[in-house]
């Protein structure tokens, strides 16, 4: 009898271990999980940024670039400043 419950308290302490062990990789995959779909999502954001940034610089450049007036004085402001250096 005194067999037998040691041996089912050994088997319920190694239950236990084993169940510990699983629960700490489950928990290590689902942070590394985590953490790779925070940089893909950060990644995604600064793609985002840089497309609309993008797009904001050629309606400015476009506004402008619209008549001639502005253009010519661009294009004249660019030349002093590659003079100036």
């Amino acid at each position: 009898m005194k067999e037998a419950k040691e041996l089912g308290d050994k088997m319920r302490s190694e239950a236990k271990e084993r169940a510990a062990n699983e629960a700490a990789t489950l928990l290590a995959n689902a942070q590394r999980e985590i953490e790779t779909q925070k940089k893909a999502a950060i990644e995604e954001l600064k793609n985002q940024v840089a497309t609309l940034s993008i797009e904001i610089a050629e309606k400015l450049v476009k506004d402008n670039l619209s008549d001639a007036e502005k253009q010519n004085a661009l294009n004249s402001r660019l030349i002093q400043d590659l003079k100036a250096n």
